[in-house]
């Protein structure tokens, strides 16, 4: 069974490994699907090896999530923000954003970027 639409709001920063939720997601995608994913600005800082937070494994930057999203074969076509009190607009400022939300569509191409092809062959992409 394959999904038009996959939503995965504040998910990845609790992940170990979440890479391979990434990778779940979209092998349950329709070619033609689309993803839309929200996580928490990355707040951390600099001399901090933890995230502030407690529950999260890792807190992203935006180059992070998009590097993320892309080496899992996944197109972002739209980016907002929304802040602490709600309010979302297009595009990602750092500075202003509580948390990024990306509107990805499935790559036509196979994943490059996985760590590993016995990963791919286990989650049958």
């Amino acid at each position: 069974m394959h999904f038009d639409r996959i939503v995965s709001f504040e998910t990845i920063e609790h992940l170990e490994r979440p890479r391979e939720f990434l990778l779940r997601l979209r092998s349950a995608l329709s070619a033609d699907g689309l993803m839309i994913l929200s996580v928490p600005r990355g707040m951390n800082p600099a001399y901090l090896d933890r995230p502030l937070n407690p529950y999260h494994v890792k807190e992203y930057s935006a180059p992070e999530i998009l590097e993320l999203v892309s080496g899992c074969g996944f197109i972002p076509v739209e980016r907002f923000m929304q802040n602490e009190v709600g309010h979302i607009e297009v595009g990602w400022s750092s500075d202003v954003a509580g948390s990024f939300i990306a509107v990805c569509r499935k790559s036509p191409n196979r994943i490059l970027n996985c760590q590993a092809n016995s990963l791919m062959l286990r989650l049958r992409i």
